[in-house]
Protein backbone atom coordinates (compact mmCIF):
# COMPACT_ATOMS: atom_id res chain seq x y z
CA UNK A 1 0.00 0.00 0.00
CA UNK A 2 1.55 3.35 -0.97
CA UNK A 3 1.99 6.08 1.59
CA UNK A 4 2.82 9.71 0.98
CA UNK A 5 5.97 10.84 2.73
CA UNK A 6 5.05 12.91 5.80
CA UNK A 7 7.49 15.66 4.88
CA UNK A 8 5.78 16.04 1.51
CA UNK A 9 2.34 16.03 3.14
CA UNK A 10 3.42 18.67 5.68
CA UNK A 11 4.77 20.83 2.86
CA UNK A 12 1.54 20.39 0.89
CA UNK A 13 -0.68 21.22 3.88
CA UNK A 14 -0.57 24.94 3.21
CA UNK A 15 -0.56 24.61 -0.59
CA UNK A 16 -3.31 25.77 -2.87
CA UNK A 17 -4.10 23.74 -5.97
CA UNK A 18 -0.98 24.75 -7.83
CA UNK A 19 -1.21 22.12 -10.56
CA UNK A 20 1.85 20.38 -9.13
CA UNK A 21 1.92 16.86 -10.52
CA UNK A 22 0.42 14.42 -8.05
CA UNK A 23 2.56 11.47 -7.08
CA UNK A 24 2.06 8.29 -9.08
CA UNK A 25 0.40 5.29 -7.50
CA UNK A 26 -2.34 7.33 -5.81
CA UNK A 27 -5.96 8.08 -6.63
CA UNK A 28 -7.12 11.72 -6.58
CA UNK A 29 -9.90 12.31 -4.06
CA UNK A 30 -11.60 15.71 -3.94
CA UNK A 31 -14.17 17.14 -1.56
CA UNK A 32 -16.11 20.34 -2.03
CA UNK A 33 -16.66 21.77 1.44
CA UNK A 34 -19.38 24.30 2.25
CA UNK A 35 -19.17 26.42 5.39
CA UNK A 36 -21.55 28.43 7.53
CA UNK A 37 -18.90 31.09 8.04
CA UNK A 38 -15.87 32.18 6.07
CA UNK A 39 -14.27 29.25 4.27
CA UNK A 40 -10.83 30.65 4.99
CA UNK A 41 -11.47 30.44 8.76
CA UNK A 42 -12.77 26.85 8.55
CA UNK A 43 -9.83 25.83 6.38
CA UNK A 44 -7.38 27.45 8.82
CA UNK A 45 -8.87 25.37 11.67
CA UNK A 46 -8.66 22.15 9.64
CA UNK A 47 -5.04 22.88 8.78
CA UNK A 48 -4.30 23.60 12.46
CA UNK A 49 -5.47 20.11 13.47
CA UNK A 50 -3.67 18.47 10.55
CA UNK A 51 -0.43 20.26 11.46
CA UNK A 52 -0.75 18.96 15.03
CA UNK A 53 -1.19 15.41 13.74
CA UNK A 54 1.53 15.54 11.10
CA UNK A 55 4.10 16.83 13.58
CA UNK A 56 3.97 13.47 15.38
CA UNK A 57 6.51 10.79 14.60
CA UNK A 58 4.70 7.75 13.18
CA UNK A 59 7.32 5.52 14.83
CA UNK A 60 6.63 7.05 18.27
CA UNK A 61 2.89 7.63 17.99
CA UNK A 62 1.52 9.28 21.14
CA UNK A 63 -0.82 7.28 23.36
CA UNK A 64 -4.55 8.08 23.31
CA UNK A 65 -4.47 10.01 26.57
CA UNK A 66 -1.77 12.40 25.27
CA UNK A 67 -3.80 13.68 22.32
CA UNK A 68 -6.11 16.16 24.08
CA UNK A 69 -3.02 18.18 25.01
CA UNK A 70 -1.54 17.88 21.50
CA UNK A 71 -4.59 19.02 19.54
CA UNK A 72 -6.06 22.55 19.46
CA UNK A 73 -8.38 23.27 22.38
CA UNK A 74 -11.31 24.26 20.14
CA UNK A 75 -11.17 20.83 18.47
CA UNK A 76 -10.94 18.90 21.74
CA UNK A 77 -13.92 20.92 23.04
CA UNK A 78 -15.94 19.97 19.92
CA UNK A 79 -15.27 16.26 20.45
CA UNK A 80 -17.45 14.02 22.55
CA UNK A 81 -16.10 12.73 25.85
CA UNK A 82 -14.51 9.29 25.74
CA UNK A 83 -17.12 6.57 26.10
CA UNK A 84 -17.21 3.05 27.42
CA UNK A 85 -17.84 0.21 24.99
CA UNK A 86 -21.42 -0.01 26.30
CA UNK A 87 -22.03 3.72 25.79
CA UNK A 88 -20.60 3.53 22.28
CA UNK A 89 -22.80 0.52 21.42
CA UNK A 90 -25.90 2.38 22.65
CA UNK A 91 -24.96 5.48 20.65
CA UNK A 92 -24.36 3.39 17.53
CA UNK A 93 -27.73 1.62 17.96
CA UNK A 94 -29.50 4.99 18.31
CA UNK A 95 -27.72 6.31 15.22
CA UNK A 96 -28.71 3.21 13.21
CA UNK A 97 -32.33 3.66 14.32
CA UNK A 98 -32.24 7.28 13.08
CA UNK A 99 -30.68 6.07 9.83
CA UNK A 100 -33.43 3.45 9.39
CA UNK A 101 -36.05 6.13 10.09
CA UNK A 102 -34.54 8.33 7.39
CA UNK A 103 -33.33 11.00 9.79
CA UNK A 104 -29.61 10.34 10.06
CA UNK A 105 -27.41 12.93 11.61
CA UNK A 106 -23.67 12.58 11.77
CA UNK A 107 -22.31 10.99 14.90
CA UNK A 108 -19.92 12.98 17.00
CA UNK A 109 -16.45 11.64 17.60
CA UNK A 110 -14.24 11.51 20.66
CA UNK A 111 -10.59 12.51 20.40
CA UNK A 112 -9.50 8.85 20.62
CA UNK A 113 -11.98 7.81 17.91
CA UNK A 114 -10.69 10.55 15.64
CA UNK A 115 -6.97 10.06 16.21
CA UNK A 116 -7.18 6.29 15.68
CA UNK A 117 -7.85 6.93 11.98
CA UNK A 118 -4.63 8.93 11.73
CA UNK A 119 -2.37 6.21 13.07
CA UNK A 120 0.08 5.32 10.32
CA UNK A 121 -1.48 1.92 9.63
CA UNK A 122 -4.99 3.37 9.26
CA UNK A 123 -4.17 6.21 6.87
CA UNK A 124 -5.60 5.77 3.39
CA UNK A 125 -5.54 9.41 2.23
CA UNK A 126 -3.02 12.25 2.39
CA UNK A 127 -3.46 15.99 2.02
CA UNK A 128 -2.49 17.44 -1.34
CA UNK A 129 -4.07 20.92 -1.59
CA UNK A 130 -6.96 23.15 -0.61
CA UNK A 131 -8.34 26.12 -2.50
CA UNK A 132 -11.11 28.47 -1.42
CA UNK A 133 -13.97 28.89 -3.87
CA UNK A 134 -15.78 32.05 -2.92
CA UNK A 135 -16.35 33.13 0.65
CA UNK A 136 -18.18 30.05 1.89
CA UNK A 137 -16.58 26.99 0.27
CA UNK A 138 -13.31 25.33 -0.57
CA UNK A 139 -12.08 22.31 -2.48
CA UNK A 140 -9.89 19.88 -0.60
CA UNK A 141 -7.76 17.63 -2.78
CA UNK A 142 -6.31 14.46 -1.32
CA UNK A 143 -4.30 11.60 -2.72
CA UNK A 144 -5.46 8.16 -1.67
CA UNK A 145 -4.38 4.56 -1.87
CA UNK A 146 -7.87 3.49 -3.00
CA UNK A 147 -10.77 4.95 -4.97
CA UNK A 148 -13.04 5.80 -2.02
CA UNK A 149 -10.84 5.80 1.09
CA UNK A 150 -12.27 5.77 4.61
CA UNK A 151 -12.61 9.46 5.37
CA UNK A 152 -15.24 9.79 8.12
CA UNK A 153 -12.62 11.15 10.53
CA UNK A 154 -11.87 13.89 8.01
CA UNK A 155 -15.59 14.64 7.72
CA UNK A 156 -15.76 14.96 11.52
CA UNK A 157 -12.79 17.35 11.47
CA UNK A 158 -14.46 19.45 8.77
CA UNK A 159 -17.73 19.57 10.74
CA UNK A 160 -15.97 20.41 14.00
CA UNK A 161 -14.14 23.24 12.21
CA UNK A 162 -17.39 24.77 10.92
CA UNK A 163 -18.18 23.01 7.64
CA UNK A 164 -21.86 22.36 6.97
CA UNK A 165 -21.50 19.96 4.05
CA UNK A 166 -18.81 18.08 2.17
CA UNK A 167 -19.43 16.29 -1.10
CA UNK A 168 -17.15 14.09 -3.15
CA UNK A 169 -16.31 15.56 -6.55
Amino acid sequence: MPSLDRAIERARLDAADDDAPRPTGFWPFCLTVHCAGPASAVLAKVREVMHAILLRDPEAWPPEDAWPALLPGWFVAACLPERTAEEMAAELAAWRARLDAGTPEPMGWSVADFVWWFTPEMRHWWWWSATTKGSDSFVLTLVADEVDPPHDALLWLLRAAGATEASID
